[in-house]
């Protein structure tokens, strides 16, 4: 973990942003207090997420007709 203040950020933002993309987290201090952090941003696919949900969709009640479950609970 890098640590780096405010200035140093603003300074040196597309070399501290390159890192992280890398996978380094840095840590943006402000007064030598943690302010921010900097890591790699995780993209799922879709079709990842979709296997992550599958659990809670299954249990979506089965209708063929959605209208008259929006109206029950509207």
């Amino acid at each position: 973990m890098k640590k780096v203040s405010v200035r140093e950020l603003h300074e040196h933002t597309g070399a501290l942003v390159g890192e992280a993309a890398k996978g380094k987290i840095i840590v943006v201090e402000k007064r030598g207090q943690p302010v921010a952090q900097l890591m790699p941003l995780v993209i799922t696919s879709l079709g990842a997420r979709l296997r992550e949900l599958r659990p809670y969709l299954l249990q979506l009640p089965k209708s063929k007709d959605s209208g008259k479950y929006l109206e029950k609970y509207r």
